[in-house]
């Protein structure tokens, strides 16, 4: 399935004997599995079956189109199914028609068969939604609960149980930036000399072990072709050219060897780290509101206006608004202004989230995610040190 057929909602309407049902699918990207929720609603009492026999074609379109654009009134409606028998008759046609502006609309009777057939591969473990967590009304987001006082202690009783889960191996944000630090100052800032130089690759490859064991193959592969291209040019046409070919070729491929690293460390742990990790993770290390509720914003800016930018552009894709379309001057225009807007409404309405969350209060605020060092953060701590203990020894020898 094309991407931009799910960047924003998607919406279903089903018209049977039964009525005209309308289901709309929301993806929240700020989580990782994406949070996918479904809310359902009954339009039986307002177009039914009934209708569709007595009333007119113009009469049976103009209330579907009428109750279509309610329900999808300021949402974000990037795709539009319609299945069942009531979708047959000439007007659904020209009903479907008027939908169409801006959005993608299909029709079929095969829908929930090929659902069927999905859901079959993702239990015999062929399937590629890992990173999706689909809950309906009956699921809950997350853990319930109780702390009571036995045998002398506090403990805690959960209740209920999110059905969210993570694959893979997890550490503890503290050691995610610690080693995010360790690779910014050898391998991106040269330090340590020549003392360090053989620790350095070792830094490089982290990355790529992170990214493999939180599951993420596509980020690995990604960053092992680029940096691998980047190396092999750097030794191999490095010698063979001159000039400002020379220059240029020494610069883009010094620039990724050292930035690359630490991009990466830095997309994972924007990835793999919730909002209330890090803020659990910053009170433990007792860093002052003015650091923690900036950063904790800003944890969340750079992904949500991603995928603000992606819907935009799959929105400008289906206008015809593209290279090679038809409309290629207004590209510029019609990308970088929505996007600038979107990006000054999502800042003010992280901050105001941060705030609403209790950031930012004279009172020490209470954090019910649980963080803390195990076998794998020790691990990782000493490979993190061991570049500081090599640059000390050389300092002192």
């Amino acid at each position: 399935m094309k991407k931009e057929l799910w960047l924003g909602d998607v919406a279903l309407f089903e018209f049977g004997q039964d009525g005209l049902f309308y289901s709309q699918i929301h993806i929240d990207r700020r989580n990782i599995p994406y949070i996918v929720g479904v809310k359902r609603m009954d339009l039986s009492q307002s177009l039914n079956w009934d209708m569709m026999e007595h009333d007119s074609s113009f009469k049976m379109e103009y209330a579907f189109v009428n109750l279509a654009n309610t329900q999808m009134h300021k949402q974000m409606i990037s795709t539009i199914y319609v299945t069942g028998e009531g979708f047959q008759g000439e007007w659904a046609n020209t009903a479907l028609s008027q939908l169409c502006n801006g959005r993608r609309v299909f029709r079929g009777g095969n829908l929930f068969t090929k659902g069927a057939c999905i859901a079959a591969r993702e239990l015999a473990g062929e399937g590629v939604m890992g990173d999706f967590l689909f809950l309906d009304q009956e699921m809950l987001h997350t853990g319930i609960s109780l702390r009571v006082y036995c045998d002398a202690k506090m403990q805690e009783v959960l209740l209920v149980k999110a059905d969210e889960k993570r694959t893979g191996i997890t550490f503890d944000p503290r050691t995610k930036m610690f080693l995010l630090l360790t690779v910014a100052v050898f391998v991106l800032g040269g330090a340590g000399g020549k003392n360090v130089d053989l620790l350095a690759p070792m830094l490089c490859v982290l990355p790529v072990v992170l990214f493999l064991l939180a599951g993420k193959w596509k980020r690995a592969f990604t960053y092992v072709l680029i940096y691998a291209a980047a190396y092999l040019c750097f030794w191999y046409f490095g010698p063979r050219t001159t000039g400002i070919v020379n220059f240029l070729l020494l610069a883009l491929c010094g620039i990724l060897s050292r930035f690359l690293p630490g991009i990466m460390l830095g997309m994972y742990l924007i990835e793999t780290t919730t909002v209330s990790e890090f803020t659990a993770a910053m009170s433990k290390m007792h860093v002052t509101d003015k650091i923690t509720i900036p950063l904790s914003v800003m944890f969340r800016f750079f992904p949500t206006v991603a995928d603000e930018f992606s819907s935009i552009n799959a929105a400008m894709r289906m206008r015809d608004i593209r290279l090679g379309g038809k409309n290629v001057t207004k590209m510029i225009e019609y990308r970088l202004v929505p996007l600038m807007v979107c990006s000054a409404k999502i800042g003010e309405e992280l901050n105001a989230a941060a705030l609403t969350r209790g950031l930012g209060g004279e009172v020490r605020r209470t954090n019910v995610c649980k963080i803390g060092f195990h076998m794998q953060d020790i691990l990782l701590f000493l490979i993190a040190l061991s570049p500081y203990a090599a640059w000390i020894a050389g300092l002192v020898a």
